[in-house]
């Protein structure tokens, strides 16, 4: 019996299909590697495998528009000797993601610049959700998401990334995110970007994205210069946004009409509007926790600006101070109730006077360590930290600092990416 058994066991063995071992391909223009191109790397690579790509610049149609065909590759450059960098010559862009490529698909460690299409001058996500990470966008041109376009239920993850100095005509300079997609961005920095709505970026109806270290830097719109939420229920944790400028609403953030944002431990620093919502311009029930707006300007709402019926924000343990114009918060005529709770509104320029429900609120300097260097963490002797306030709670993103200046502390993530290089 035991032998009649092992005969069926061997035979059954026999009849696996093999499996053959991953297999590493190498890249290289100047003729060092297994292939010239990369996308003749990514179509002789098979499921599993890795391809490797030497430094330089890589031009021309096998250079561009690369698809990993929904295989789940890893596609890395090479670290040492210089910048990996693909060159779209204002003729395509760098990945197009549509094959319903996963997590297991992965692009490493890429420049992609001059980067033009209608959608997604950069990379582009449709139905798809592979994994991003190391990459810089830069220089890149499209009607929607100039610099990366998401949609189609997309939910690609973007680590340790920089968008810059990206365009689009109307919808998300540096990035888009459309129709039912969620990415998850994580320690991602959009700087420099513009478009007519959302500079940096743009997320719309059925969209929940999540920011986590994220930064907004210098971008620019008419509507949301650092984010617009169009609808869905992002939620953003420690995001920073610095020196947005709107040239009508939300200098760092705008909410609109179906959107439901969630704002956990962010900064909003020296953020403009011309018209209203220096740091933000609300729409909609958002939840502030744990924030801290200071310096920001508009003439209406220098730190928040409430409007619209549906603009109930609910507004807790968070500190609105020194809005260069315009009150600290603001409410429109027409706008809904906001709810502010356990927050310090201090020193703004238009006045420290609330508007909706408020109740167990601070009028007290929080006393920031050094504002000239951008440092918002807070003295000991602040009302802000837990053990100084009778509600044993932290009010504002930072907490307690002063030892060394905001920007030195956090610029340990590659010095905040070479300050966007």
């Amino acid at each position: 019996m035991r032998a009649a058994t092992a005969v069926l066991l061997g035979a059954f063995c026999l009849a696996l299909p093999a499996t053959s071992p991953a297999t590493t391909h190498t890249v290289d223009w100047s003729g060092g590697g297994d292939y010239l191109t990369i996308q003749a790397g990514l179509d002789a690579a098979a499921p599993g495998d890795t391809i490797l790509v030497a430094p330089g610049t890589y031009t021309g149609g096998e250079n561009r528009n690369l698809t990993f065909g929904g295989k789940e590759l890893l596609l890395r450059a090479m670290s040492e000797g210089g910048a990996v960098v693909i060159d779209c010559e204002i003729s395509g862009r760098g990945f197009d993601f549509s094959n319903g490529e996963g997590p297991g698909t992965v692009a490493d460690g890429f420049d992609i610049v001059n980067g033009f299409r209608s959608e997604g001058g950069g990379i582009t996500c449709i139905g798809s959700s592979p994994t991003v990470r190391n990459c810089r966008i830069s220089s890149c041109e499209a009607h929607a998401g100039g610099g990366v376009n998401i949609v189609d239920s997309s939910f690609p993850v973007f680590e340790d990334c920089v968008i810059t100095n990206c365009w689009s005509e109307y919808l998300g300079g540096g990035l888009r995110v459309a129709y039912d997609s969620s990415p998850e961005l994580t320690r991602v920095i959009f700087f420099g970007n513009e478009s007519y709505y959302g500079g940096g970026m743009i997320s719309g109806t059925g969209c929940d994205p999540t920011l986590t270290d994220c930064v907004f830097d210098d971008n620019t719109a008419e509507m949301g210069a650092g984010i617009l939420f169009d609808g869905g229920a992002a939620e953003l944790e420690s995001t920073l946004f610095l020196r947005n400028h709107a040239t009508e609403l939300g200098g760092g953030v705008s909410t609109d009409v179906g959107a439901s944002p969630t704002f956990s431990h962010c900064t909003f620093f020296g953020n403009t509007a011309d018209h209203a919502g220096g740091g933000c311009d609300n729409g909609t029930p958002a939840v502030f926790q744990n924030c801290t707006f200071v310096r920001n300007a508009a003439l209406l709402g220098g730190g928040l600006f409430i409007r619209g019926p549906s603009g109930s924000a609910e507004i807790t343990n968070t500190i609105v101070a020194f809005s260069t114009e315009g009150k600290g918060v603001h409410c429109a005529a027409s706008a809904g109730i906001p709810t502010i709770t356990r927050s310090d509104i201090f020193g703004n320029a238009g006045g420290d006077d609330l508007c909706g429900v408020y109740y167990d609120n601070l009028f007290v300097d929080p006393m920031f360590c050094s504002l000239p260097m951008g440092d918002v963490t807070v003295d000991g002797a602040s009302q802000c930290l837990p053990e100084n306030n009778i509600w044993g709670e932290l009010i504002g993103a930072r907490g307690f600092g002063c030892a060394t200046t905001w920007i030195a502390t956090d610029s340990s993530w590659g010095v905040i990416k070479s300050m966007y290089r």
